[in-house]
């Protein structure tokens, strides 16, 4: 679910459920990608306890983008980090290509959003990583569908450092 940021607008403009128009103003404005944690799904950001993120990103002039990873929500499949890394780029593409933004894009991700915000750091000009996974030996394993090699090669690399 794409939010505006509207703060340059007036109060007028700024009204819960109010329709807008994607002006070039919303579109060159910079935009951060969400990913949520685990067992939180994008209708939930606009609750109290949730949305933090939602209204600090916003509050700021910048347009914020939240979405369901596969599974989660009304929304169909499962997810492993291989459908996370491509689950990212769509939206990417998505907010450049059919939204028309031409503004900076960030992601921030929280827990299990880390996945999917890590993958995306090559398309992106800010990626943020709250307190995500602590086995980076684990995570080395997804990278490039390496696997086993990547994983071998990060515990050799870092003398057995557990992280």
């Amino acid at each position: 679910m794409f939010f505006p940021s509207l703060v340059h607008g007036s109060d007028e403009d700024q009204q819960p459920g109010k329709e807008f128009e994607m002006t070039e103003a919303i579109r060159s404005q910079p935009t951060f990608i969400i990913c949520s944690s685990n067992a939180c799904f994008y209708q939930q950001m606009v609750l109290a306890s949730h949305s933090f993120y939602l209204k600090y990103f916003l509050d700021r002039g910048i347009n914020t983008f939240t979405w369901n990873y596969r599974g989660y929500g009304r929304s169909k499949g499962k997810y492993s980090p291989h459908v996370f890394d491509k689950d990212i780029n769509a939206v990417i593409q998505y907010l450049r290509k059919d939204l028309g933004l031409t503004g900076k894009i960030g992601v921030y991700g929280r827990s299990l959003g880390g996945i999917p915000s890590s993958f995306s750091a090559k398309h992106v000009e800010m990626v943020i990583v709250d307190r995500s996974f602590s086995s980076l030996q684990a995570m080395a394993g997804y990278y490039n569908n390496l696997g086993p090699i990547a994983s071998y090669l990060f515990r050799l690399g870092t003398c057995g450092w557990q992280t």
